[in-house]
């Protein structure tokens, strides 16, 4: 079980004071989720990520679009997204819940530009941005261009 607090039981007593700290709740506990992705198959490191169609598509046309617009099917339990690092789907989704992207690193911060970019976040792509042009230094830009070339290598549109 987590160490995070429940949301159920932390909302009723109030306990959790803001929007963003609840969703975080939410989140990381999985409470109330009703869609799962499969996450990094092309990288060897699948995992699977819970989430809630209702705030997944109140942030993105393209998540509202696959699961409220006509071609929506609704027997699907899981997303595949094999080409996606499990990481940066984690900053996307956190960043989704939270607006706050504080897990982005030189490591991961162009996949999670390609997250912004496929799932049309641009306050995402915007964060991401900005963390390149403020963190790149001599020291790791060249980590930045190996994850780039990788990222090309795998099919990512950047």
């Amino acid at each position: 079980m987590s160490d995070e607090p429940s949301f159920t039981n932390a909302e009723r007593r109030g306990t959790v004071q803001h929007i963003a700290s609840r969703m975080k709740c939410v989140l990381a506990n999985g409470e109330l989720c009703d869609i799962n992705f499969s996450v990094g198959r092309d990288h060897g490191a699948e995992q699977i990520f819970r989430a809630h169609k209702f705030a997944l598509s109140i942030s993105s046309d393209v998540f509202y679009a696959m699961f409220h617009g006509s071609l929506a099917k609704s027997d699907v339990d899981v997303i595949q997204i094999p080409e996606i690092l499990p990481e940066a789907f984690a900053n996307m989704l956190c960043y989704i819940y939270t607006d706050s992207a504080e897990n982005l690193k030189p490591e991961n911060v162009l996949q999670t530009l390609y997250c912004a970019d496929k799932y049309d976040l641009p306050w995402l792509a915007d964060s991401c941005t900005s963390f390149v042009i403020e963190e790149i230094k001599p020291t790791n830009c060249l980590l930045l261009l190996e994850n780039f070339c990788v990222d090309i290598a795998l099919g990512a549109r950047l």
